[in-house]
């Protein structure tokens, strides 16, 4: 108990971080979005305070952010979520960067992703308690849908995605068999909840990420084949159970209609869109309905990737796209590193998940300040760990 008390003392900072950054998508907490925002200014503040000014690696996110600018100076709207979004890109990535910020980012990265195995149990609790929050937007109720404390499914699906990640690198990382054991069961659990949840994006993201975690860490053939049998087993144990909480994710398969699924409206539009500007965008936050009216403040379309084509044309996909190349420099380390594999498998989740999820322009959704925070510290990564191996 001493030993959770000092900890608690020494990360009490970080643990308040990790709270505002979920609290926003939390229903029940008051003044969540304040909670939220001073979060996020709070990094931005300190990210001033503490960077250096010889910084050679902001140069790509400060040429993204100047496209976004940009693209909406031709389309004649500055949005106040450009904005937001500026000052997410200060707080958040190598914008601002120093050996301090680094361990900084590192720690806060840190203690955000170890609250998603506590809201996978709160989540866990909620459905067998039946307490649903869920907020239909168009006024269509459908009994299936579940989202514990989240305002939609979707959010609970994201949520639990990270949550499935989590704790499979804390059953890698505990020795005890009753800590093991407690574990997998809220794996099993925080994993049906996810099928009820019915984020087939979310879903499947975190298996494919869960899968190339297990083979990381394991780095042998032989333990990857046993792990690979008891996964199985399991599975084949469980499938029933989970069947029947996958009634919804079932539905959404057989109602999926177009080419581009329940997406098809949104992604078909933007196409339109992209037409007219093709090189630098519709503008930040700016899209068009099937009207081919403008709309400002849909921030997604349904796909973060295809956001940022849409909105920030040729020129800012092609941006992203090399911030994302200079990710790979990290992969000689994570096989060494436990904590940077867990940072990148959420990474990797982020990436796959926002193919078919709208969250990397969405300041106000916490899946967007984790993929650019991570962003920026795999980045820097590889330059640091040369230098406290340089310092010895």
């Amino acid at each position: 108990m001493s030993h959770a008390i000092d900890y608690f003392k020494r990360n009490l900072l970080f643990i308040l971080l990790a709270f505002s950054l979920i609290a926003e998508a939390i229903v029940i907490i008051p003044f969540k979005e304040f909670i939220y925002y001073a979060g996020i200014i709070f990094l931005m503040f300190y990210a001033i305070r503490n960077c250096e000014t010889n910084n050679k690696f902001g140069f790509y996110y400060c040429l993204f952010l100047f496209t976004c600018i940009i693209s909406s100076c031709f389309a004649l709207i500055i949005d106040l979520r450009l904005f937001a979004f500026v000052a997410m890109a200060v707080a958040c990535t190598p914008i601002t960067n120093s050996y301090r910020l680094y361990i900084f980012r590192e720690r806060y990265l840190y203690h955000c992703l170890m609250i998603f195995p506590i809201v996978a149990v709160i989540s866990i609790f909620c459905y067998f308690a039946d307490i649903n929050y869920f907020v239909s937007e168009k006024g269509i109720v459908n009994h299936l849908d579940f989202s514990a404390l989240f305002p939609h499914p979707l959010w609970l699906g994201t949520a639990l995605g990270l949550s499935n990640i989590v704790i499979v690198w804390l059953l890698f990382s505990v020795k005890n068999k009753f800590w093991i054991t407690v574990l997998s069961a809220i794996l099993l659990l925080s994993i049906y909840v996810s099928i009820v949840a019915a984020s087939r994006s979310a879903f499947f993201s975190s298996v494919i990420s869960m899968i190339i975690l297990i083979i990381i860490k394991l780095n042998n053939l032989k333990k990857i084949l046993i792990a690979t049998a008891v996964i199985s087993v399991v599975t084949v144990a469980f499938l029933p159970i989970y069947l029947t909480g996958a009634a919804r994710m079932q539905e959404k398969f057989a109602n999926s209609q177009g080419k581009f699924g329940s997406r098809t409206e949104l992604v078909t539009n933007g196409l339109s869109s992209f037409k007219k500007s093709p090189l630098i965008g519709n503008g930040f936050a700016i899209g068009y309905n099937a009207e081919g009216e403008k709309i400002v403040g849909r921030m997604e379309s349904g796909s973060g990737w295809l956001s940022i084509l849409f909105q920030t044309g040729i020129a800012g996909f092609v941006i992203i796209c090399t911030l994302l190349l200079k990710t790979r420099k990290v992969f000689p380390y994570i096989f060494n590193d436990y904590k940077l594999l867990l940072f990148f498998c959420s990474f990797l989740y982020l990436c796959l998940n926002s193919i078919f999820e709208g969250y990397l322009l969405t300041v106000g959704y916490y899946p967007c300040i984790l993929f650019w925070t991570l962003l920026g510290f795999l980045h820097l990564y590889p330059y640091y760990k040369c230098v406290e191996n340089y310092r010895g």
